[in-house]
């Protein structure tokens, strides 16, 4: 799952803890500066851009990313 997280939004919290408790890998993108401990517990990995995001999924599931 990626998530693109901007602001505390209570349906995205929901969506990650649904994701999490069903093993699903959670990749975060967020400018944030500061997360809750426990979203920070249940996210996979953070990334502060796209490019960043982009650059892992490539390396980690041999994918290609268009821009």
């Amino acid at each position: 799952m990626i998530v693109y997280f901007d602001e505390y939004s209570p349906g995205t919290i929901t969506e990650i803890s649904w994701a999490y408790e069903a093993h699903i890998p959670i990749y975060m993108v967020t400018r944030m500066k500061r997360l809750k401990p426990w979203i920070e517990a249940e996210i996979t990995k953070i990334f502060s851009n796209f490019d960043q995001l982009h650059s892992f999924l490539k390396v980690q599931y041999g994918l290609k990313v268009k821009k």
